[in-house]
């Protein structure tokens, strides 16, 4: 499973997603809004959906 890096902000405007190697390149900030990236998964999602 690879991971893969958002902006929560503009993940929805750009629909931008960042691998990795991107991710460590721009420090982990978004290019558009400089906030930070953090990780995205399915299984991230799925993990969160069932815990409730």
């Amino acid at each position: 499973m690879d991971i893969t890096y958002i902006c929560t902000h503009c993940v929805e405007k750009y629909e931008t997603y960042f691998c990795p190697a991107d991710a460590k390149r721009l420090h982990y900030r978004c290019p558009f809004c400089d906030r930070e990236l953090v990780p995205y998964t399915p299984w991230i999602i799925e993990r969160r959906g069932s815990s409730r």
